[in-house]
């Protein structure tokens, strides 16, 4: 009984993923309650499909090896943490140590869950923790006369994590992906990640009332001067569309991408003279949703198509990655770049802290050369 994650369109109008049986096509009971509770505290699509598909590989591995998942031991779990570090994936490769901890966090998050929901045994995901003595920071936790505090949480099956510079697209790439864009639509998202460094969910989301590109933007309410882009979190996005944080930020943009913005409009309205548009920034030019938000898989499959026919790989995370990259390698502090991108913690930030091969190269070269 393969189980696999499918698109789903649910009874509000929205659409997302669910566990399904390969054959029956019915819905994996304890899953379906998994994925409501998971958009009950408004997890974004994007992220409920992150968690479903280890889940499921987890459900079939179970399967494959005779493992009820409902009664799943720790060495149960050593035995599938190996199998994700040493099978091959479709592409040929073995999963990162990162990917293996985000599997193994989804699985541990779904097997909470039932426990919590008396679906299985509370017994199972405590188990996947251990007790974990901490040094006890100044101001907090209970004084104790050996300085620690205890943890709880901490993982049984943690994987060590390979710390590297995060995926960016070089310039010769980033003016591939503009040069080769069709529409003033494209090319303004495109300039729009690559400027702002939103995340994808958030672009997806933004409406009219979000751009304020106005020297003064008083009239609308707003105390802020100059271009600027307004990213809030709206649950109720019919696309789906989420941004990750609850808390709302103001991203400053440049007065090129304001030219880009209007080219855009002009563009839009052109296109779409007889068609009632919806209050979304992007909207889709074609098909039956035309007029409508563009959703998650309309950009992910474009922006793959779109790279691919210029000769390299592209997502639209890693435009994200390229701008947090570059404000880094042009000086700007990290506190900037934290609150650029809408990090609540500065551990999120400090991945683009590791210097590009290049740069270190650039470096050594530098001081060698001046001997």
């Amino acid at each position: 009984m393969p189980w696999r994650v499918e698109r789903a369109d649910f009874e509000d109008g929205r659409n997302g993923h669910l566990i399904i049986d390969d054959e029956s096509f019915q819905p994996h009971p304890e899953a379906i309650e998994f994925v409501a509770a998971m958009y009950a505290t408004d997890r974004s699509p994007n992220t409920v499909r992150t968690y479903l598909r280890p889940v499921a590989e987890f459900l079939n591995w179970g399967e494959s090896q005779g493992v009820d998942w409902r009664r799943v031991t720790i060495l149960d779990m050593a035995r599938f943490k190996r199998s994700l570090e040493t099978t091959a994936t479709r592409t040929g490769r073995v999963r990162a140590p990162s990917t293996v901890s985000v599997h193994l966090t989804a699985v541990c998050e779904f097997l909470r869950y039932c426990a919590a929901a008396e679906l299985i045994a509370s017994e199972v995901p405590m188990q996947l923790v251990e007790r974990k003595w901490m040094p006890r920071a100044a101001g907090h936790g209970p004084k104790m006369e050996s300085g620690y505090v205890r943890h709880v949480r901490a993982s049984a099956l943690r994987v060590r994590p390979v710390e590297h510079a995060p995926e960016t697209l070089s310039k010769d790439q980033q003016q591939a992906m503009i040069d080769g864009t069709s529409t003033a639509r494209d090319l303004f998202l495109f300039r729009l990640l690559l400027d702002a460094g939103l995340r994808i969910g958030e672009a997806l989301g933004l409406r009219w009332e979000d751009m304020h590109f106005l020297p003064d933007s008083s009239s609308l309410g707003c105390p802020l001067p100059d271009a600027h882009v307004h990213v809030l979190r709206r649950p109720e996005n019919i696309n789906g569309a989420l941004a990750k944080s609850p808390r709302s930020r103001a991203v400053p943009v440049h007065d090129s991408l304001v030219r880009l913005y209007r080219d855009y409009r002009f563009e839009r309205d052109e296109k779409l003279t007889e068609i009632e548009v919806c209050g979304f920034v992007f909207v889709n030019y074609t098909g039956p949703r035309t007029g409508q938000a563009m959703s998650y898989s309309n950009v992910y499959q474009f922006v793959k198509r779109h790279a691919a026919r210029q000769g390299f790989r592209a997502t639209p995370h890693m435009f994200r990655h390229t701008a947090a990259t570059g404000w880094v390698e042009s000086g700007v502090k990290a506190d900037v770049v934290q609150e650029l991108l809408g990090h609540a913690q500065a551990s999120s930030t400090k991945v683009y802290l590791h210097p590009s091969h290049e740069r270190m190269r650039e470096a050594v070269n530098a001081v060698s050369g001046s001997r």
